[in-house]
């Protein structure tokens, strides 16, 4: 009877040497590629518009911080690229109406803007919205007070 006991006992003790299995003959879990994601902020406007307004952005730049650049002529843009979604990219146009500007007959203006993305994935989508506009000299004070503000996009990228 003790011999059974002893061989009962071997036998208990042996299992988790058998149950344990060899980590190396398994494949390993890969983890997946994190999908980046290059982004494009615009504006776009008339060619006096830069000549009405001063115009800086703020924009969400690759770290997710928010970063300010003056727009000195449009077309404007900046791309940057993420390390991986999901990611909001937001920006932010603030024009600021001039005082002094030439005085002109007719002024071609319309404001544009919008964020753009394509992704690792494949997924992409374009957003730029652009208006076109001609003022005469009779009315741009008036086209200036009415759009100096800021003007907000903002895109989620999944």
């Amino acid at each position: 009877m003790k011999s059974m006991k002893t061989l009962h006992v071997f036998f208990l003790s042996a299992i988790p040497l058998f149950l344990s299995c060899n980590k190396e003959s398994e494949p390993q879990d890969q983890p997946l590629p994190a999908i980046t994601a290059d982004i494009t902020y615009e504006l776009s406007g008339g060619e006096d518009i830069i000549n009405l307004f001063d115009i800086s952005v703020t924009y969400t730049n690759a770290t997710g911080s928010q970063a300010k650049e003056t727009v000195a002529a449009l077309p404007w843009s900046k791309k940057v690229t993420v390390g991986s979604i999901p990611f909001t990219a937001k920006m932010a146009a603030t024009y600021s109406g001039k005082s002094d500007y030439p005085e002109k007959s007719q002024y071609k203006v319309g404001m544009g803007g919008g964020i753009s993305y394509s992704t690792s994935a494949g997924k992409s989508e374009s957003a730029l919205v652009a208006s076109n506009l001609t003022v005469g000299k009779d009315r741009i004070a008036a086209y200036i007070q009415e759009k100096a503000k800021t003007v907000d996009y903002s895109t989620e990228i999944k």
